[in-house]
């Protein structure tokens, strides 16, 4: 699983400082098995950081979120809370959610201010 939190110092607007919780990989077997990737030994509950440029994350954001690990989703996490899928059936599912925050980051003034000043 995977989440940006971006800095309020970042420009991005604060709706859109972290974004929803996504899936990377999924891997069907156990960690101890000898062609388990590495990632499946990370204990869990450990979080580790991971920095990228915001532009970066956000074309990422945009790949996975059709990705069938994020598309199945029935439900959707955001800020450490869970939104169950018990809720009514026009709720957005995850991959819109992903959607919204990687153009919200990629438009923000922060990162058009980014990308001018960097060509």
């Amino acid at each position: 699983m995977i989440y940006v939190e971006a800095p309020e110092t970042s420009g991005i607007d604060v709706a859109h400082l972290s974004s929803p919780i996504a899936t990377l990989g999924c891997y069907d077997g156990h960690c101890s098995h000898k062609h388990a990737p590495d990632w499946t030994r990370i204990p869990i509950g450990v979080p580790f950081d991971i920095r990228q440029p915001c532009h970066s994350i956000a074309n990422v954001f945009s790949e996975i979120a059709m990705w069938p690990e994020n598309t199945a989703v029935l439900h959707v996490l955001i800020c450490s809370q869970i939104i169950t899928s018990h809720l009514a059936p026009t709720q957005p599912k995850l991959t819109p959610m992903m959607m919204e925050w990687a153009y919200a980051v990629s438009v923000s003034p922060f990162m058009q201010h980014r990308m001018t000043s960097v060509s």
